[in-house]
């Protein structure tokens, strides 16, 4: 679990964790400035990653993101943990490969957040 992240510093976070990221389309395509669309971004380039897998749960480079985004989750801060709902698990659920690794790899409360997710969006 990743420590001491906070709203106002998770973008710097996670790019000093995965800079490979800034060389994406996703990073030019989304708000380099706004947590929630940089994690619209960010969680898609994961998704695009673990598409490209047979058994995405068992990557340790997927297993990482999904550490983050637990992290993220779980986190005390409020602004921080609904990011990672409306921007993680909301983007997570559009795919059928990547619902079901989200499945394996999140959290209970991110899974708890999952299912009422899909409660109520039917996706």
């Amino acid at each position: 679990m990743y420590k001491n992240l906070s709203f106002q510093n998770i973008i710097q976070e996670t790019l000093s964790l995965y800079p490979e990221y800034e060389a994406t389309v996703h990073y030019e395509d989304n708000d380099k400035e706004l947590q929630f669309s940089f994690f619209f971004g960010f969680t898609n380039y994961v998704i695009e990653k673990l598409g490209k897998l047979n058994k995405p749960e068992e990557d340790q480079e997927i297993k990482s993101y999904f550490e983050l985004f637990n992290s993220i989750i779980e986190s005390d801060d409020e602004k921080l943990s609904n990011m990672g709902v409306t921007e993680i698990i909301e983007t997570l659920v559009q795919e059928k490969k990547s619902k079901e690794v989200a499945e394996k790899l999140l959290c209970e409360k991110g899974r708890a957040h999952m299912a009422t997710v899909l409660k109520y969006t039917g996706v």
